[in-house]
């Protein structure tokens, strides 16, 4: 059972078809068995028992016949007519000896070809001589001794084989009833068996199937109630598979599925997280901001006043640099006359170095 339990369902299915094919085999080898039994006992009884009966009916008869032969004999006086009867009479003992032979050989055992031989052959050695002689009476024409014979002596010994063929036809009836009753009995056993290992191999393959069944739903269920809870984001609940079946490796990959998307969310929360933090920084930084953007415009309207002001100074530099510019020609005009004048005084300053410099030679000349 432990070893079965260990199966998954396509091993199953395996083993109970091994199963099932071993039920159909026994089945199969049991009917014949039991069809062969049956075919024995009813060849046994369509070809011997039958047969039997048919050859001791025709003994019966022979020997009646021989018997209306011989009186048929003691009525007739042609000669030709009692040959007539004596031929028949011939006729109808080697047909009684076939049908010895042949009854002999299909006798079964050995101890009934023994009492065959002891009693009926027997029997017949001592009456075929009682009819010859009654028939050679017959022939010599002591017709009275003859009958007298035949009613004496022939007729109660040919009543004994009579009455023995008639014992053997009862008791050929009997086997042949007995050998019957075993075709039916045998016949409604294999009938039976039959119908029992059908209705058992039936029930094994349905029970079977609604175990299978039952199997597939509580599988199919459990890697259901996994991916739902994976789709509705419940990592919660540990994937715990303890089977061994072809669903073993699907709850193991959504088991590490499971495990991964674990990962993933965790990973995702914790940057979440740490996304929060910094659009928090990032929302302080913009009050920051916002409050230093407050002060700069305070400071640039306290600026655009201011360049009002300034404007309004540039404005009035502007006329006083008008004004300064027609100062500043007038004082260029001036500083052009001015260069002129430089300019004379810088060749007369020539002058002089040069006289200067002719008078330091001519010192020196005198000195020397």
């Amino acid at each position: 059972m432990n070893l079965f339990a260990s199966f998954g369902i396509s091993q199953r299915l395996y083993a109970v078809s091994a199963a099932l094919i071993l039920a159909l085999t026994t089945l199969a080898v049991t009917s014949w068995s039991q069809l062969r039994s049956v075919e024995r006992l009813a060849v046994n009884a369509g070809e011997v028992r039958v047969l039997q009966l048919e050859r001791i009916a025709s003994t019966e008869l022979s020997v009646t016949q021989v018997l209306l032969d011989l009186r048929h004999a003691m009525l007739v006086h042609d000669r030709d007519d009692v040959e007539a009867m004596a031929r028949d009479i011939t006729s109808k003992r080697e047909q009684i000896t076939r049908n010895d032979n042949a009854f002999l050989n299909d006798i079964p055992d050995q101890a009934g070809k023994d009492a065959f031989r002891d009693i009926w052959l027997k029997m017949q050695q001592d009456t075929w001589p009682v009819a010859e002689a009654n028939l050679q009476m017959v022939r010599e024409g002591q017709r009275e001794e003859a009958f007298k014979m035949l009613q004496a002596k022939t007729i109660p010994t040919f009543t004994h084989m009579q009455q023995w063929l008639s014992e053997a036809r009862a008791k050929q009836s009997q086997l042949l009833g007995t050998e019957v009753g075993d075709i039916q009995k045998a016949a409604q056993s294999t009938r039976i068996l039959l119908v029992s290992l059908v209705v058992m191999i039936a029930t094994g393959l349905l029970a079977f199937s609604w175990y299978i069944g039952r199997r597939l739903r509580s599988r199919v269920a459990e890697s259901q109630k996994v991916a739902e809870r994976v789709r509705d984001g419940d990592f919660t609940v540990p994937v715990v598979d303890d089977r061994n079946d072809e669903f073993t490796p699907l709850l193991h990959a959504m088991g590490s599925m499971q495990a991964s998307l674990t990962d993933v969310v965790r990973s995702v929360r914790s940057n979440a997280e740490g996304v929060a933090v910094a659009s928090a920084q990032i929302a302080q930084g913009n009050q920051d901001l916002s409050q230093r953007t407050e002060h700069q415009a305070s400071a640039l309207q306290e600026t655009a006043a201011s360049m009002d002001e300034l404007g309004s100074t540039v404005r009035h530099n502007a006329d006083s640099a008008s004004q300064a510019d027609q100062l500043a020609q007038g004082a260029s005009a001036v500083a052009v006359k001015g260069g002129q004048v430089v300019a004379q005084v810088v060749d007369t300053m020539r002058g002089i170095e040069d006289s200067s410099r002719k008078i330091a030679d001519i010192i020196g000349t005198i000195d020397g």
